[in-house]
């Protein structure tokens, strides 16, 4: 039995709904301005699902190199992906 890889156990969709969530916390105790969060929110998505899918990694003791690297472009793109759930949500009329 081969050991699972990240990218079969923290994938992009998880990610970023446990991303988005965070955020959505992160916003309201934040409370920026709109052009702040439109500056600074996908830096802010990119960080935490970093923080999320490296945290998943590690809890899950995949510390190889290649997992590491799967584990930070799977971030990058949960994040992203946070961040374009929340601006199509507050597009549509959905409170953020």
């Amino acid at each position: 039995m081969d050991i699972p890889t990240i990218d079969q156990l923290v994938g992009v969709a998880g990610a970023s709904l446990v991303t988005w969530a965070v955020l959505q916390v992160a916003i309201r105790a934040w409370s920026p301005s709109s052009a702040t969060l439109d500056r600074f929110g996908p830096l802010l998505a990119v960080g935490v699902a970093e923080a999320v899918v490296l945290g998943a990694t590690f809890v899950l003791g995949l510390t190889a190199s290649a997992d590491l690297a799967q584990a930070l472009i799977t971030g990058l793109f949960a994040g992203l992906a946070a961040q374009g759930v929340h601006d199509t949500a507050a597009s549509v009329g959905v409170p953020t």
